[in-house]
């Protein structure tokens, strides 16, 4: 039983899935930057690296998916039309890094971990039947998730990772935001990461430019602060 990764790269494709889109708060994005690769929440618990905690992170451990690494089939911001919850910045991996994870544990959930308990089956987490999955997995649902197993290291951004999106949003108090660019643009820099920082300006129909003005700043600049 189970969906092997070159399996799950053709559906994925078939889907017409081009890209692998995980999104993070700036100060979490800036720690995967200083290490060269994304980094599952428990192995950047272990290092000592920051991280902005997530309402998850209890539930995570228990359930025993603290070590993998999450992705999105569709850029969930755009796609909503409306502010992705895991924060501003969203990595763009191109579909190809399927071909470096044949060594990995890579699934599909079926929804999220934060709908399941310690007695959800495996069954019930994870497509582990190819027929099932053609059947069932959509592009852009927002409950299903790729994930990479049990991951202790860094997964490289080169020679796959595509760009970097960071939501501008639009309001007149900028000094967050600017740092947060000025931030990320320097360590792709320093770290010859040659892929281009792209500024998400959303059309007015966007959900996100509503919430952005009227959130409180606390709640919404958290997610853009360095540190």
């Amino acid at each position: 039983m189970g969906i092997t990764v070159s399996e799950i790269k053709q559906l994925l494709i078939d889907k017409e899935v081009q890209y692998l889109y995980p999104a993070n708060t700036v100060a979490t994005a800036i720690s995967f930057l200083l290490k060269g690769g994304l980094i599952s929440r428990g192995a950047m618990e272990e290092i000592h690296y920051f991280q902005t905690p997530q309402q998850s992170d209890e539930l995570d451990k228990e359930l025993g998916v603290y070590y993998d690494i999450f992705f999105d089939s569709d850029d969930i911001h755009a796609r909503a039309k409306d502010l992705n919850s895991y924060g501003p910045v969203t990595f763009v991996y191109d579909i190809d890094l399927l071909d470096t994870l044949k060594d990995k544990v890579v699934k599909l959930t079926r929804d999220n971990p934060i709908r399941w308990s310690e007695t959800t089956s495996e069954e019930e987490r994870y497509f582990t039947e190819l027929t099932s999955a053609k059947i069932g997995y959509h592009k852009g649902a927002f409950q299903q998730h790729l994930t990479i197993c049990d991951m202790h290291e860094p997964l490289a951004f080169n020679p796959h990772l595509v760009r970097i999106v960071i939501d501008n949003p639009n309001i007149d108090k900028t000094e967050y935001f600017d740092k947060a660019v000025h931030a990320i643009q320097k360590l792709l820099n320093e770290k010859e990461i040659n892929v281009p920082l792209e500024v998400r300006n959303c059309p007015e129909d966007c959900m996100c430019h509503q919430k952005y003005r009227t959130y409180k700043e606390g709640f919404v600049y958290h997610k853009f602060k360095i540190r």
